[in-house]
């Protein structure tokens, strides 16, 4: 958990999001940490709607989705803007239930698709339903389908 405060956290729309801009430095830092990394977004101010907020910015979303996958070096910008995805209103114990319960194993299981596994998100509870976080397969869909064909000649040739 990474806190950011003060006047760097600019809070929109009518206190429901917050963003931030953070140095490419800091990006690829948190972007290899082999947990998941959330920024807690601290506002100087708040507003009528949300005075005392603070916004979680789930940074798996960012590694998964991959915000320089398609640049050059000479492309990358010196800084990101990163949204928040989740508030907790300060008191609000239900919230931060919301962070734990929900948004930390889904980070987890968004974090396994870096090496090639799209796995359940963690349950603290066994059951009968599994979840899988959302992930971009278009990104990767030509790399699953060449891995397709490959496993499947070599089948053929084995099975020969």
């Amino acid at each position: 958990m990474q806190v950011k405060s003060g006047a760097q956290c600019e809070v929109k729309e009518q206190g429901q999001l917050a963003t931030i801009s953070v140095e490419t430095e800091h990006y690829v830092y948190w972007a290899r940490q082999p947990v998941p990394v959330f920024l807690a977004l601290v506002p100087s101010t708040g507003t009528a709607d949300c005075p005392d907020c603070i916004y979680i910015v789930d940074f798996s979303e960012y590694v998964v989705c991959g915000v320089f996958n398609a640049l050059t070096p000479e492309d990358v910008p010196k800084t990101v803007t990163l949204k928040s995805s989740h508030v907790i209103r300060v008191g609000h114990l239900e919230d931060i239930g919301v962070l734990v319960a929900q948004l930390v194993p889904r980070g987890h299981a968004l974090l396994q698709s870096r090496y090639g596994v799209i796995g359940a998100t963690p349950a603290p509870y066994g059951g009968y339903i599994y979840t899988t976080p959302f992930f971009p397969v278009s990104r990767v869909r030509t790399v699953i389908l060449d891995q397709i064909r490959r496993t499947s000649v070599l089948s053929l040739i084995f099975l020969l």
